[in-house]
C-alpha cells in the first residue's frame, strides 16, 4: 500500500507559474465520467479552459507523500524507493521552478542485518515552528526536521514497543497549533502528540472486525476544530474533536457498487457545504469521490474516477476538486460547484499518480510513482559498510521469499518518479465530455552534488537572522478609480469574486444603497433598493447600510443598519432583501443597539455583531440575539465596540476601544476565554485598537489603533499563544482597518488620517511600504484570492456624481440626481439649521498588488502612487434585472 499526502488548513494566497500547454483535447468521458448521463446541459455546467498549463519533470525515486510551505513557498517531498531503505531521503523544492534545492541524508540507524535509513514516507509542514514531520512507517517512528537546516530536531525513533509513546506503522501525520497536537494515523490507533511535552494520547476507532481498526487511512484533515479520519477497513469518516481528543460523530462512506469503498482522503469546501471523500475501492469497484453534506453528513452522490483513486484536496475559492489515480496515473480534476462532476483529467505517466497538493494560486502539484529515468543521487547507503555515496544504483540485502528459500543480494538501477505542476480555469461551458490534459516535459535541473546530513552537529550556533524585505516598486502594480458616495465597509465574495461596498451618500439617509463591484475590473456592476422608511416627523430616509460581510455558503451578504439599530440580509446575485430585525422594539432581546461590524460563521451557526455595549450572536437558523457585555468602559460595559471582527479557528476578536482591549471569546460557548490589553507607544494615551488579524505561521497576532491626535497610531503584535505583547510599529495619524496575507506574511493598514496604506512585513515586523490614495480617508481594506489588495476611502473627490437612487426626504420620491436636499433640524446648541442643496461627491477605490525583495537591512518605507482608472459609470437603475441576476464566472487570474 502506498502512502499518499496529509492535507490541513486550505487556503488562498499568492504564488506564480509559468507554464505552457501541451495538449488539451476534448474526448467522450470514459471509465472516469459521471455514470449518470444528462438529459440536458445544466446552466450550472462548467468546464476547463484552453489555457491549462501543465508541465512535468523528473523527481526523486520512490516517492511517497507531498507537503508545501506558504510561509517560504517550497514543495517538501518524502521518497523511499527501496524496501530495504538503502535510498531514502526528504527535499525541498522550489515550488515555481521545481527545481530540488536540498536532499537529506537521513539518520542511519544499524540492526542485525546491516544499515538502513530512517526512512521517510508521510510528510507534513509546521510553519508556526518551521519544521517538517516525517512518518518513518517501517520503522514504528515519527521525527522533526528544521525546514532551513535539514538537522533533524526530535525523534520517537529507539523507544520500546512497550512505552507509551511508541506509535506502530505511522501512516500520516499533521500539526494543528490551535488543540496544541500533531496527530498521527498508524495501526489500530489515531494517535495525539503534545507538541510541548511530546506525550502521546491514543484512541481506537472501531471499524475492523477485531474491534480495532488495522488500516487507518493514509490521510487526514483538520478543519475548525475538528480531525476527519477516514478508515479503510470499515469504510468510515470518523469527526474528532481536537481539543478533547473524542470522537464526537461518524458516517459511512458510499460507492457505486458492492463492496468495500475503502475511503482513502477528503477535503471539506465551506462555500458548497460539502465533503469529499475519495475512495480506492476493490479491482476499479468504488473507486472515485463520494460528495456529504458537511452539517448532516447525508451522502448524496458518487463520482467514480480511475480505478484506485487516492490522494485529495481542494481549492474552495474556485469550486474545484483534484484526485489523483493510482491505478491510471491520471489526476481527476471535479468540478466542485452545482454540477458535482468529473470534467477533465491530467496526464501523468500512465499509472501510479500517488499524492497531490493544491498551491495558494490554485496551481497542483502531484507526485506519482511510477519508474522512470534512471537517477543518480548522493545520498545511496551501502547496507553492510553504512557508507554513503554517489550511485545510480543500489544493491539489496539477502534475504528470503514467502516460502523460505534464499533470495541473494542484487544491485538494480535506481528509477526517478516524477513531478506534475499544472493549473486549470474553470468556465461556463458544455461538461458532458471530459477534457484530457497532457503535460509538456520541463528539463530536469538535476538533483543537489551532495547530501545534506540531520545529524545534530555537537557544536552550537547563533542562528542567522532572517533577511529583511522591501517593496519592490518594479513589480508591483496599483490602481485608482472612481468608487462611490460615502464607502464605508467592503465585503468580498471569494466564490464569484465580487465586491459588496454599503454607500451612505448623503446626510439623513438620502443616498444609500449596497453596490455589487466587479473585483477585476472595479465597475459598479449593480445597486440594491434598500427599504425606505418614515420617522415620526413625517420624513422620509433610507435604511442606511454600514458594515458589511459576505456569505459564500447561503449566498448573501449580512449589512449593519447602524443608525437604524438594526442587521439585515441581502441576496447577493438579485441585491433584494430576505430577511431584516428591523422593527424589532428597544425592549425586545433581540434588538440590538448600534450595530457595526458583522461575521457569518457557519462553524459556530452564528452570526457575531459588535454594537453599543454588547457583542451580539444571531442563530442563523433561529435568528434569536444571545449577547455578552465585554469590560471597558468606566460605567463596566463598553459603549464603543470596534468597527472590526476576526474570526478564526474557533475565536472571536473583539478589538474594544475604550478600555483599550482585545478580546477572544470562543465561538460556540460565546464566552470570552482571554482578555489582551492592547498597547502603544505612549500609555499615558488611548490606544483605541481598531481591526485585528492573525498569523499561524508566524505565530502573531496583528492588532491596528487609532490612538489620539496621532499619538498610537499603528501595528501592535503580539504572540499568537501567550498573548504576550512584543512590538509596537508607528504608522499614520489614525490607523484603522487591517488585513493580512498568512502566505506572504504581510500586512495591510489603512490610514484614516494620511490617506495611505501600509505595506507591513510580519516576519521584520517593519512598515516596508506605503501606497497613496487621495491625501486622507482610507477606510476599509479586503485582500483579494490572488493577493491583491482592495481600499475604499471617504474622501470626496471632485468628480459630479449622478446617482439612480437619490430619495426626497419630504416626499419620499426615489429620482435620478446630482444632487439632494438636506430634512431642516437643529444644531447641538438648539439652533433652526434650514434644509440646503448639496452636491453629491463619490470617493475612491483602490486596488494594488505588491511585489517584495530581499535586503540586506530595513530601509525607508517605498512609496507607491497608483495610476487613474477611467471611471466607465454607474448604473442608470437600482435593482438587478432577472436576467442579469447571476454574477458572471470570475475571470482567472494570472498564473
Amino acid at each position: 500500500m502506498n502512502l499518499a499526502s496529509s492535507k490541513a488548513f486550505k487556503g488562498l494566497a499568492v504564488g506564480s507559474l509559468a507554464l505552457a500547454i501541451s495538449g488539451v483535447a476534448t474526448i467522450p468521458a470514459s471509465f472516469a465520467a459521471d455514470s449518470t448521463p444528462a438529459a440536458s446541459q445544466s446552466t450550472d455546467a462548467r468546464t476547463i479552459t484552453d489555457k491549462a498549463m501543465a508541465k512535468i519533470t523528473q523527481g526523486l525515486p520512490g516517492q511517497f507523500q507531498v507537503a508545501y510551505s506558504k510561509k517560504t513557498n517550497k514543495i517538501w517531498v518524502a521518497g523511499t524507493a527501496d524496501r530495504d531503505k538503502h535510498v531514502s531521503t526528504i527535499a525541498r523544492i522550489d515550488a515555481n521552478s521545481l527545481k530540488i534545492e536540498a536532499v537529506a541524508e537521513l539518520p542511519i540507524v544499524k540492526n542485525d542485518k546491516g544499515y538502513q535509513y530512517d526512512a521517510a514516507y508521510g510528510i507534513t509542514v509546521d510553519d508556526v515552528d518551521g519544521t517538517v514531520w516525517v512518518t518513518n512507517t517501517t520503522d514504528n517512528s515519527v521525527s522533526v526536521y528544521d525546514q532551513a537546516t535539514m538537522q533533524q530536531v526530535w525523534t520517537t525513533a529507539g523507544i520500546a514497543e512497550t512505552d507509551p509513546n511508541w506509535i506502530e506503522h505511522p501512516r500520516s501525520v499533521l500539526v494543528d497549533h490551535e488543540s496544541g497536537k500533531a496527530f498521527v494515523t498508524g495501526r489500530f490507533f489515531v494517535s495525539a502528540i503534545d507538541l510541548k511535552t511530546k506525550q502521546v494520547e491514543k484512541i481506537q476507532l472501531e471499524g475492523a472486525p477485531d474491534g480495532g481498526t488495522r488500516y487507518i487511512s493514509m490521510n487526514i484533515l483538520v478543519d475548525g476544530g475538528k480531525l476527519y479520519v477516514p478508515e479503510r477497513t470499515g469504510g468510515k469518516i470518523f469527526v474528532i474533536d481536537t481539543k478533547t481528543f473524542k470522537v464526537e460523530s461518524s458516517f459511512d462512506t458510499k460507492g457505486n457498487a458492492e463492496g468495500e469503498v475503502r475511503p482513502s482522503d477528503i477535503a471539506i469546501d465551506h462555500s458548497q457545504n460539502e465533503i469529499y471523500v475519495s475512495s480506492q475501492g476493490v479491482k476499479g469497484a468504488n473507486s472515485g469521490v463520494s460528495i456529504y453534506d458537511a452539517t448532516t453528513h447525508e451522502f448524496k452522490k458518487f463520482i467514480p474516477v480511475g480505478t484506485q483513486a487516492l490522494a485529495l484536496d481542494n481549492d474552495e475559492a474556485n469550486d474545484l476538486v483534484y484526485v489523483s489515480d493510482f491505478g491510471t496515473g491520471k489526476v481527476g480534476v471535479i468540478d466542485g460547484g452545482a454540477a458535482d462532476k468529473l470534467i477533465a483529467e491530467v496526464a501523468m505517466n500512465g499509472g501510479k499518480a500517488n499524492d497531490l497538493v493544491v498551491l495558494p494560486n490554485g496551481s497542483v502539484v502531484a507526485v506519482d510513482k511510477q519508474a522512470g529515468a534512471t537517477a543518480t543521487v548522493p545520498y545511496v547507503l551501502d547496507g553492510t559498510t553504512g557508507t554513503v555515496s554517489t550511485s545510480s544504483q543500489v544493491t539489496s540485502k539477502p534475504s528470503k521469499d514467502k516460502q523460505g528459500n534464499e533470495v541473494p543480494a542484487k544491485t538494480s538501477e535506481i528509477q526517478a518518479n516524477s513531478i506534475l505542476k499544472f493549473k486549470v480555469t474553470a468556465t461556463a461551458g458544455d461538461n458532458s465530455e471530459v477534457k484530457q490534459v497532457t503535460p509538456e516535459t520541463r528539463e530536469f535541473q538535476g538533483y543537489p552534488a551532495t547530501a545534506t546530513k540531520t545529524t545534530k552537529a555537537t557544536d552550537t550556533t547563533t542562528p542567522s537572522t532572517e533577511a529583511h524585505r522591501t517593496v519592490d516598486a518594479n513589480g508591483s502594480v496599483a490602481n485608482i478609480i472612481q468608487g462611490l458616495p460615502g464607502q464605508f465597509q467592503v465585503g468580498y465574495s471569494k466564490k464569484n469574486h465580487k465586491l459588496f461596498v454599503p454607500t451612505v451618500g448623503a446626510r439623513g439617509g438620502l443616498a444609500s444603497s449596497l453596490a455589487r463591484v466587479d473585483a477585476d475590473t472595479l465597475q459598479t456592476e449593480a445597486f440594491a433598493e434598500l427599504p425606505v422608511k418614515k420617522n415620526d416627523k413625517g420624513q422620509y430616509g433610507y435604511t442606511s447600510a454600514y458594515g458589511v460581510t459576505v456569505d459564500d455558503v447561503d449566498g448573501t451578504v449580512w449589512v449593519t443598519n447602524t443608525t437604524d439599530n438594526s442587521v439585515a440580509v441581502y441576496d447577493q446575485q438579485t441585491l433584494k432583501l430576505i430577511w431584516s430585525n428591523e422593527g424589532v422594539k428597544k425592549d425586545d432581546p433581540n434588538w440590538i443597539e448600534h450595530p457595526r461590524s458583522v461575521l457569518v460563521d457557519h462553524e459556530s451557526g452564528k452570526a457575531f455583531v459588535t454594537g453599543r455595549y454588547f457583542v451580539s450572536a444571531i442563530d442563523l437558523k433561529t435568528k434569536q440575539v444571545e449577547k455578552i457585555q465585554l469590560e471597558g468602559a468606566p460605567d463596566g460595559g463598553t459603549r464603543y465596540i470596534s468597527m472590526n471582527l476576526f474570526l478564526d479557528g474557533g475565536k472571536l476578536y473583539v478589538p474594544e476601544r475604550t478600555g483599550g482591549k482585545l478580546f477572544v471569546v470562543d465561538t460556540k460557548t460565546f464566552k470570552v476565554e482571554k482578555t489582551i490589553q492592547t498597547q502603544g507607544e505612549d500609555s499615558t494615551v488611548e490606544v483605541r485598537p481598531s481591526d485585528v488579524a492573525v498569523d499561524h505561521s508566524l505565530n502573531e497576532i496583528y492588532v491596528s489603533s487609532q490612538g489620539v491626535k496621532g499619538v498610537n497610531s499603528g501595528i501592535s503584535v503580539y504572540d499568537l499563544t501567550t498573548g504576550e505583547f512584543k512590538k509596537f510599529v508607528k504608522f499614520g495619524t489614525q490607523a484603522l482597518a487591517l488585513e493580512h496575507d498568512e502566505d506572504r506574511d504581510l500586512v495591510y493598514v489603512t490610514d484614516f488620517g494620511t490617506g495611505k496604506v501600509a505595506v507591513f512585513d510580519g516576519r521584520a515586523d517593519e512598515v516596508i511600504g506605503e501606497v497613496e490614495m487621495n491625501g486622507a480617508a482610507a477606510n476599509d481594506v479586503t485582500l483579494l484570492k490572488d493577493g491583491s489588495v482592495l481600499v475604499l476611502d471617504k474622501k470626496d473627490r471632485d468628480e459630479k456624481v449622478t446617482l439612480p437612487y437619490v430619495l426626497n426626504g419630504t416626499t419620499g420620491e426615489i429620482t435620478t440626481a446630482s444632487e439632494y436636499t438636506t430634512l431642516p433640524g437643529k444644531d447641538r446648541q438648539g439652533n433652526d439649521v434650514p434644509a440646503s442643496v448639496q452636491q453629491l461627491k463619490a470617493n475612491s477605490i483602490l486596488k494594488f498588488k505588491v511585489g517584495v525583495k530581499d535586503t540586506d537591512a530595513s530601509a525607508a518605507p517605498v512609496g507607491i502612487t497608483p495610476t487613474s482608472l477611467d471611471f466607465a459609470g454607474y448604473p442608470t437603475v437600482t435593482g438587478v434585472k432577472a436576467e442579469e441576476s447571476k454574477p458572471a464566472d470570475p475571470k482567472p487570474a494570472d498564473p
